[in-house]
């Protein structure tokens, strides 16, 4: 077998690895239905590809009895281990226990909050389209949370939140999160985060 059918066999398997892990971190947080397809249909060509490939190398292997034979399958094995430390190192991400959940349901469009134990946020804005994702750092003292910026999405416009006990008329209490400004003043009543899960343990809280 000539050198250049194994450098050949490697090709495809190299350009498809390397834009996959590329499209796995590029979408991570930003995730849209037809990419979903996309990466679906790449995850394929590549699963063919490799298939193919190891065939290939076994047949070579046969007529020259050399290792180096199955050195396509190698890197293409190597690149599936690859795809799962991908995705085990994003979703590591949001290892860290939640510590509030609020969200804004706005129908066919809506967005909230996460907060976790290590400091760390994540906000989601989306419709049934998909879904954009943004993270960053936080304080929380009392009921006022510090974010580290103050602009994400052009749905948060103030880096200061305020979590304010909320009573409906049927008796039921929830909380709600609110952006305030600087002098702790509400910036709109109409627009809040309702607060699905909050565990923080504070004396008396409800």
């Amino acid at each position: 077998m000539k050198r250049t059918d194994k450098i050949w066999r490697l090709i495809p398997l190299v350009i498809i690895g390397l834009y996959l892990n590329y499209k796995f971190i590029k979408d991570s947080d930003n995730v849209f239905i037809l990419d979903l397809y996309v990466e679906f249909a790449i995850s394929f060509i590549f699963l063919i590809s490799l298939i193919a490939t190891i065939l290939r190398d076994k047949k070579e292997y046969k007529l020259t009895k050399s290792n180096s034979s199955f050195l396509p399958t190698i890197v293409g094995l190597l690149f599936v281990l690859s795809f799962f430390v991908t995705n085990y190192l994003l979703t590591a991400r949001d290892k860290s226990p939640i510590l509030i959940q609020a969200n804004y349901d706005g129908g066919f469009n809506g967005c909230g909050f996460e907060f976790r134990e290590d400091g760390t946020y994540k906000f989601f804005n989306g419709s049934g389209l998909g879904v954009d994702y943004f993270r960053g750092n936080f304080t929380i003292k009392d009921s006022i949370i510090t974010l580290d910026k103050s602009d994400i999405d052009n749905v948060i416009k103030s880096k200061f939140l305020a979590i304010r006990p909320y009573q409906n008329s049927d008796t039921t209490r929830t909380k709600i999160i609110f952006q305030i400004n600087d002098k702790h003043e509400i910036e709109d009543k109409d627009f809040g985060f309702i607060v699905n899960e909050d565990n923080r343990k504070i004396k008396g809280s409800w």
